[in-house]
């Protein structure tokens, strides 16, 4: 790789930009995706019915701060919290 680059730079080789900017569109369709995925956690953690209103405020605090991360931590363990609640037999 390295002698690959400095022939590179030796004989003035300009190589082409990732393929006429193909990298770029695959990086806008990455965010947009991820985007997608932070706006239905936070519209999904505002409307979710099991949700207290401190659980609510909280989900909604790690989503806004930790951006996409947090949504997916919000789709992994609030979708747990989906389940019905069985209470044991008395």
């Amino acid at each position: 790789m390295a002698t690959l680059l400095a022939q590179v730079v030796q004989e003035g080789i300009r190589p082409v930009p990732f393929l006429g900017g193909g990298i770029f569109l695959v990086w806008l369709v990455v965010g947009l995706l991820l985007l997608m995925l932070w706006l239905w956690a936070l519209l999904d953690a505002i409307q979710n019915p099991r949700l207290n209103p401190n659980e609510r405020v909280l989900w909604l605090l790690v989503i806004i701060l930790t951006s996409w991360i947090g949504a997916v931590i919000y789709r992994v363990v609030a979708r747990r919290g989906r389940l019905p609640n069985i209470s044991p037999p008395t």
